[in-house]
């Protein structure tokens, strides 16, 4: 009957409910479906920021369920933790937004961040780094961006932006010199220069190195 929000309303009152009943993830992720379909971005956006706290891993749901025979609510859980990342870095970067740039920024860097701590071996994890430190290079928190670079460089198996991500490392903690001042730019020079070593070590083959 196209009756959406008296149908996600249903699916809602199962849930508070139920909460710990093997359908309720099933049905959380129908709400934002259905928002989907009835084409109301913001509260897919909500419904998703719902899922993503009720099931993260560490919540009580997860008292009732073993995470290793849940393969369906976590793939939803990955699936809903970067798409809302994805969401509030983009609106970060839009100009249109600008006044609301630090809540955004807030919620995306919430988003990556509780993503690779509930997934820190997950093949997606190292493209997860390597958008936390862009985001954090794009506010200019350049030492955080180059620790999350070199993260993403060398904490995981070799992968396609390795040398890209150790590159950008080094390019971060010399935009973090320009503003260093006192004995923090002692500190930041010689981060800089172990950086430098610690890429060229790794990418001998990078055109930087």
């Amino acid at each position: 009957k196209l009756r959406y929000d008296d149908a996600a309303s249903v699916y809602r009152s199962f849930i508070k409910l139920n909460r710990f009943h093997k359908a309720s993830p099933h049905f959380s992720m129908r709400i934002v479906e259905i928002y989907g379909e009835a084409g109301f971005p913001l509260l897919v956006v909500e419904s998703k920021k719902q899922f993503a706290t009720d099931y993260a891993l560490g919540s009580e749901y997860w008292n009732y369920f073993d995470v290793d025979k849940s393969a369906d609510v976590v793939g939803f859980l990955k699936v809903n933790l970067t798409d809302l990342a994805g969401h509030y870095h983009a609106l970060y970067q839009e100009a249109a937004f600008v006044d609301e740039r630090p809540a955004n920024f807030g919620e995306a860097e919430r988003w990556y961040r509780q993503f690779l701590r509930s997934f820190p071996k997950d093949d997606q994890s190292p493209q997860v780094n390597y958008q936390l430190a862009d985001l954090l290079l794009e506010n200019e928190d350049f030492g955080k961006a180059a620790v999350e670079y070199e993260r993403t460089a060398y904490e995981y198996s070799a992968h396609e932006q390795s040398s890209a991500a150790g590159y950008a490392a080094v390019f971060s903690h010399r935009e973090d010199m320009k503003s260093a001042t006192g004995a923090r730019q002692r500190e930041v020079k010689e981060l800089t220069v172990e950086s430098s070593l610690r890429f060229a070590d790794a990418f001998a083959e990078h055109e930087q190195a």
